[in-house]
């Protein structure tokens, strides 16, 4: 499938430029869902430490992402640290979670 822009710059031409822009538009979509879902978790959660699973599962499951972590930098330290992780249930990543929950990088290594 080959499509451009036109040099107007105000349309898609090529072949089945609509399959672009239904990607497009599906992929829009679900990046507001998965900012409605973040939304809401951060709205009910009292706590960064009890929104975080949902926020990262919420992301995750709205963008179609198998597995997904949050990471944060622990400034007294000056290390990046995995906080936690998720992982579809028809994934077998909980293995890759506790070794990234093992590990820290210091600024400029990673």
């Amino acid at each position: 499938m080959e499509a451009r822009v036109s040099d107007d710059g105000k349309s898609i031409v090529g072949r089945e430029p609509y399959r672009i822009i239904d990607n497009m538009t599906t992929r829009t979509e679900r990046r507001l869902a998965a900012q409605y879902a973040v939304a809401r978790v951060l709205a009910e959660a009292s706590s960064l430490n009890e929104a975080a699973p949902r926020i990262l599962q919420a992301v995750c499951e709205n963008l179609g992402w198998a597995t997904g972590e949050i990471w944060l930098v622990d400034r007294a330290a000056q290390l990046l640290r995995c906080e936690d992780g998720w992982h579809a249930p028809s994934v077998s990543a909980a293995e890759f979670t506790v070794a990234s929950r093992g590990r820290s990088f210091a600024r400029g290594i990673g």
